[in-house]
């Protein structure tokens, strides 16, 4: 994790450079010495969890970073699409939480079928047998 994040933001060859060191994210002179970084986040991490940002447009320090699941952090990513209804707006992995459907199902719903947030949030799934059946919009 360590090595991943000090080529993000330092390794111009790195591929996600540009979204990280090429945009001025940083990682804290502390952290620069891995014992450092294990030191300040093992009592925090969980396996399975990976590092987050807070401030995606903040570097990598200690008042700025957290543990979360794979699916929150690509949710926090700044390319994460967002849906507005009923005056909120969430990811498609948020709306699922809130709405308790599945994240595949808002996701197919929206991109593959062409759905309205509305339409995609208030229709129930179909029963897992006829699941597979072609239900137009």
């Amino acid at each position: 994790m360590h090595r991943h994040i000090l080529g993000r933001c330092y390794d111009p060859a790195n591929p996600a450079y540009h979204n990280y060191g090429g945009r001025g994210i940083t990682v804290c002179k502390r952290w620069l010495d891995v014992r450092n970084f294990v030191a300040d986040l093992n009592p925090a991490y969980v396996p399975g969890l990976e590092i987050d940002r807070i401030d995606n447009d903040g570097n990598y320090e200690p008042s700025n970073v957290g543990f979360v699941t794979r699916q929150e952090n690509a949710d926090n990513r700044r390319n994460a699409r967002r849906y507005t209804y009923m005056n909120e707006t969430h990811s498609i992995a948020g709306w699922s939480k809130i709405k308790g459907l599945r994240y595949q199902l808002l996701w197919n719903r929206l991109t593959n079928q062409g759905w309205s947030i509305e339409k995609s949030l208030n229709t129930p799934p179909l029963p897992i047998g006829k699941r597979s059946q072609n239900v137009s919009s």
